[in-house]
């Protein structure tokens, strides 16, 4: 599988070579350099100087992000989005699904970019259709795809933005949804953050050649024929001096420049092949139906009914056939529930029943636990986890009592609250199993203090996972080039360039 889209790669082999040839052109008169002058000077500069966060919000449009699982987990904790993980697939078989955190939420499948089926597109939907929105932008489709899988799960904690973005755009239709996203200024910022300067300059040249290349804006008034006379209105009149100016600019080998018109400098066209055009879509499970939401499509594609359990082995099926007929040029991304989420469920789960366990046995005769374990001491343990409070002022008291127990330093590295602890259900499997000695008692409770060893190891382990994907993101957003270019120039006034580089 490839790791990231052909036309990415590709904007990067020719900003290397662009740099490449400026530092060998640098280096080639670096005994005697020269001042920088000349508009190639001030374009390179401008090219390698950092983007503000006034840059990002001021550049309207959609910068192409590199298909890495790192960047789309830290760019959806940026959104804050909480306990999502992003996880890359180089198999899809049930057994690669295994081996992904649980649950599931949904599949990104990166290929070159081809339509659905149009027999799939008029398949019969039911009522209870998933949230869906279009793309309306270019380089936005990763995004895209993310927000269709998670703004049809009610279980993810989406963050403000997104939740006010959901909220403002539930009643509203796909095409009207991807155009309020695409000018949302804080989703766009965020999305942009993970590219440089040279790539958002990337993207405003190959946008500038399409334009070229379509022939510029269309005409608004009819092509006169040969029966109708020319009006002297000053409309007309100004459009058709446009048309002139156009002409003369854009004049063909046979016919001469104008001597007015200074002669326009050929640039380099970075034509973008369909063939290489790649595109994100994405797969979930919504209203008892799998489903293919593209953002360029009308609508979504219902792959047929399926329940919780069985979804995943459909949407698998589906891709692999899709890469059969894709070829090489694909990539399969997972999003998944963050293992935290369910360590800490576990966590608080083991608590409880430990604190019950410790509670039962004899003041006399309790051990001395471990003090990096959490447990609500004796004392408030038959206030603290009574399931069903008496009254409002026995639940606060009960809270107030935990907290007062529970060490909140060890809460806070696991990001639990006396409440979450509170409102957890015992593990009857392990109190079904009631000790009838006390040296079983104190033996459970060995065994308790164990198991949240495994389970806070494991989460620390996950945490630590998340902290290099954390710098990993960190390193893309820092743009380096106008710090490089620096120093290439200063290695040049030294006349120490042209040796480093051979």
């Amino acid at each position: 599988m490839t790791p990231e889209p052909v036309a990415h790669r590709r904007s990067k082999r020719s900003a290397a070579n662009k740099a490449s040839a400026k530092l060998a052109a640098v280096a080639a008169c670096e005994i005697s350099p020269e001042p920088p002058s000349g508009p190639a000077d001030e374009l390179l500069r401008e090219a390698l100087t950092t983007n503000t966060t006034l840059d990002l919000d001021n550049w309207k449009a959609w910068v192409e992000i590199e298909s890495e699982p790192a960047f789309f987990s830290g760019l959806l904790r940026d959104l804050g989005v909480q306990d999502v993980k992003v996880a890359e697939m180089f198999g899809v078989s049930m057994e690669d699904v295994q081996l992904l955190p649980q649950p599931v939420l949904g599949f990104v499948f990166l290929c070159r970019y081809a339509t659905e089926d149009p027999e799939e597109l008029e398949t019969l939907r039911p009522p209870n259709d998933p949230w869906f929105a279009n793309q309306t932008m270019a380089n936005g489709c990763a995004t895209v795809a993310l927000l269709n899988i998670l703004m049809n799960k009610p279980t993810v904690q989406l963050g403000t933005d997104l939740t006010a973005f959901k909220s403002e755009t539930a009643s509203l239709p796909p095409l009207l949804r991807g155009f309020l996203l695409e000018g949302n200024q804080a989703l766009r910022r965020v999305h942009n953050s993970y590219a440089r300067c040279m790539e958002h300059l990337n993207a405003d040249l190959l946008l500038a050649n399409e334009f070229d290349e379509s022939g510029g804006w269309p005409d608004k008034d009819p092509p006169a024929t040969n029966n109708t006379t020319k009006s002297t209105s000053p409309r007309q009149s100004s459009t058709s001096n446009h048309k002139k100016k156009r002409k003369s600019s854009t004049a063909t080998a046979n016919s001469p420049p104008s001597k007015k018109a200074a002669p326009r400098r050929p640039r380099r066209r970075r034509r973008r092949a369909v063939e290489d055009a790649c595109h994100y879509k994405a797969f979930v499970h919504v209203a008892d139906h799998v489903w293919v939401l593209d953002g360029l499509e009308a609508k979504p594609v219902s792959l047929g009914p399926a329940n919780a359990d069985s979804w995943v082995r459909v949407a698998v099926e589906d891709i692999a056939h899709r890469i059969a007929v894709a070829g090489d040029m694909v990539n399969v991304l997972a999003v998944c529930e963050s293992p935290q989420l369910g360590l800490r469920r576990e966590l608080c789960t083991n608590i409880k029943t430990l604190s019950t366990v410790y509670a039962s046995i004899p003041a006399s005769s309790r051990p001395e636990l471990d003090p990096n374990r959490l447990y609500i001491k004796p004392p408030s343990i038959s206030s603290s986890i009574d399931a069903v409070p008496a009254s409002k002022t026995k639940s606060q008291s009960c809270q107030h009592e935990a907290i007062d127990s529970l060490d909140p330093t060890l809460m806070a590295d696991f990001k639990i609250t006396p409440t979450q602890i509170h409102q957890t259900q015992l593990d009857g499997t392990t109190l079904e199993k009631t000790p009838d000695t006390l040296q079983e008692q104190i033996d459970l409770v060995q065994s308790l203090q164990t198991q949240q060893a495994r389970i806070a190891s494991d989460y620390l382990q996950v945490d630590h996972e998340i902290g290099l994907e954390q710098e990993l993101c960190s390193g893309r957003k820092r743009d380096y080039g106008s710090v490089v270019h620096v120093w290439a120039r200063k290695l040049a006034e030294r006349g120490e360039l042209q040796s480093l580089i051979g």
